[in-house]
Formats: structure tokens, sequence, C-alpha cells
């Protein structure tokens, strides 16, 4: 009896070291390490990979943000001499980045330069909002709370496929968390988004008008202006992405464009008051908004607008000079005031006409 009981003690036993090592080894969110072989990567969940991205990855750039920063790649970076790990997620709120930069900061690396995507449902929710429910245990520095890890059905699940991808070479940071399929886009989809129900458009919020908007959006960017202050040796660029004309469209419609236009340049405004910040605003990039074929929804956009507002940013194009702040604000008014958009016409409309 007292034999059988050693064996089974001892089976159990090595069953916990193997699934440990296993855990351990394989590091499918990459809590204790760097993956195995960047160019053979399980990429699972960013919620639950993001914070090992920030805590083990070797950078000195990062690229922080939303879905509108999931489709940049970090060997763009690289063209401009920049090391970038890239710590999005999609509907992500400044707390959630607030809580991935403590993490950065905390990693060691000699962080030089951070970019970092600001949006309309970040600046007007409610202060200090978080985006759905974060795995404590990989946000802690608590070595207790690495039980809810090691002994998790889905990162036990994770680990086999992270040695998977590993032994087969699938999946690579560069492409991490990016949506490129050439499906996705059009003019269709855009105009099939603006009769959708906005339920489900996460990167609007309908909270708040007028002054109350805009004292939300000073309140929420406070936090990262936090951040700025506290870390002045690092170069911060912000970015406000080119939410399509679509979604001006509806903001006029709904009779609210002037309270966003507000909100945005208010923003900047307190951003702007520090020499370690830059900012480029891509909402007046006419070009770009107007052409519906470049965007999946009113607000997301292909990855070749990734590529080029990371060229813009090197050049200096759509950077915010604070003297002609008040210029570009009665331009973009309008521009969109002026702008008729016919909701009715498809693609295939429009190349019938051309034609």
């Amino acid at each position: 009896m007292k034999r059988a009981l050693t064996i089974i003690l001892s089976t159990i036993t090595l069953g916990l070291v193997l699934l440990i090592a296993l855990v351990y080894i394989a590091d499918p969110f990459f809590h204790y390490h760097k993956p195995l072989n960047m160019e053979g990567v399980y990429l699972y969940n960013e919620t639950y990979q993001t914070p090992g991205m920030a805590e083990n990855f070797t950078y000195d750039t990062i690229m922080l943000g939303s879905s509108m920063a999931e489709n940049y790649h970090v060997s763009w970076f690289d063209e401009y001499g920049e090391n970038a790990v890239k710590l999005c997620y999609s509907g992500a709120k400044f707390a959630n980045l607030i809580n991935i930069l403590d993490m950065a900061f905390a990693s060691g690396n000699d962080i030089r330069k951070i970019y970092i995507d600001i949006n309309d449902y970040q600046l007007s929710s409610e202060e200090g909002e978080i985006f759905g429910e974060i795995p404590e245990y990989l946000y802690d520095n608590s070595y207790l709370s690495d039980v809810e890890y090691v002994f998790n059905e889905d990162v036990v699940v994770a680990a086999f496929d992270s040695l998977e991808a590993y032994m087969f070479g699938e999946g690579n940071v560069d492409d991490a968390f990016t949506w490129e399929d050439e499906e996705l886009f059009g003019r269709d989809y855009v105009l099939e988004d603006i009769s959708s129900d906005h339920d489900n458009q996460a990167w609007v919020s309908s909270s708040g008008e007028g002054d109350n908007l805009v004292l939300k959006a000073r309140n929420n960017i406070a936090c990262l202006v936090n951040v700025v202050k506290e870390h002045p040796d690092i170069q911060f660029t912000f970015i406000y992405p080119p939410y399509s004309i679509a979604y001006w469209y509806e903001q006029k419609i709904e009779g609210t464009q002037a309270d966003r236009i507000e909100m945005y340049f208010a923003s900047i405004e307190e951003l702007m008051k520090y020499s370690n910040v830059e900012v480029y605003f891509f909402m007046d990039d006419y070009e770009t908004i107007s052409e519906l074929n470049n965007y999946r929804d009113m607000c997301h956009y292909r990855p070749e607008i990734n590529r080029y507002m990371l060229e813009c940013m090197h050049d200096g194009r759509y950077k915010v000079d604070s003297k002609k702040l008040v210029e570009r604000k009665l331009k973009l008014a309008a521009y969109v005031q002026d702008y008729e958009l016919d909701v009715n016409e498809s693609s295939e409309e429009i190349m019938a006409d051309e034609q």
C-alpha cells in the first residue's frame, strides 16, 4: 500500500514537473521569455500576449495602440533605425495602454521613442475605463499568481500550439495581429457600416456632447500627459488616424461633428505643451479619407495606410504646428460640413459610371 502510494505521488509529481517545464519552455504568452524562434511564433491573443512582449522583448521603440495600429509591421521601423515592438490590441483604452507602458518601463529596455494612436472612443469614454477583462496574473509581479498561468488548461493547449509553431516555422512577430486580407476592404463595406448597429462600432463612443465631450477628452488625455512628464528623455509621437469621410458624414447627420472636432483639438492642445511630444493629425488627409476603398468600415484602413503614415511621420508631413492649430481645425470643419457623400451609390455603380 505504501509503495503504491509512493508510486502515485511520484507519478503526480513527475507530471506536474513536466507540465511546468512545458509551459515554461513553450511560454505561449511570453511570460518568462521571448519566443524560442522569432520566425515561428504562435500568435494567440493580444490581451494575453502583449504584457509578455512588453516585459521580455528587446526594443528601443514602442508602437502602442488599438486596432488602428495592428497593421503596422515592426520591420518597417527597422528602416528608420528603430528597433520596435508592437504593443496594441483592439479596443484598448488609455488605462489599458498605461498598464502596458508600466510594464515596458520596468523591462530594462532603453526606450527612446513611443508611438501612440489616439481614437474617438478613448477620448470620449468615462475616465479610467478599462476595456475587457484583464488576466491579472499576466500583469502583476507576483510569483504566486503564476499558478494561474502554469496550471491553466488554455495555457497548456497554447503551449503545445506554440511548440508546433516553433517546429514548423509558422507565424512571426512581424505579422503579429495584422488583418490584411484584400477582401476585407472596399466602399461597399463602409456604406454597409454606416447603417449598422452602433453597438458594434467600438471605436466610436456616443457618450457626451459639447463641453462635456471636451472635458472628457482633457481628463482622459491627462493620464498620457502624466507619462510624458514622467519620461522627458523619451520622444512621444501621438497619432490621430485618418478616419474615413463616412465617419464624418455620420457625425454630421447626428449633428455632432463640431463637438468631435473640438474634442480632438482640445486633446492636442494638452499634448502640445511638452517639448518631447510630436503630434501627427491625419484626419485632415483629405485624399486618404475621401477614398472609401481604403477602408473596411468607417474607420479601419488598409495596411498600406499604416505604412504611409509611418513615412509621413519621418518626413514631417501632417505634423501639428501649434501656430496653425486653429487654421487646421477650421479647414477640417469646413471640409466635413461641405462634403457630400452618396451613401446609396455602390462600387459597381461607380465603376459603371467611369466606363
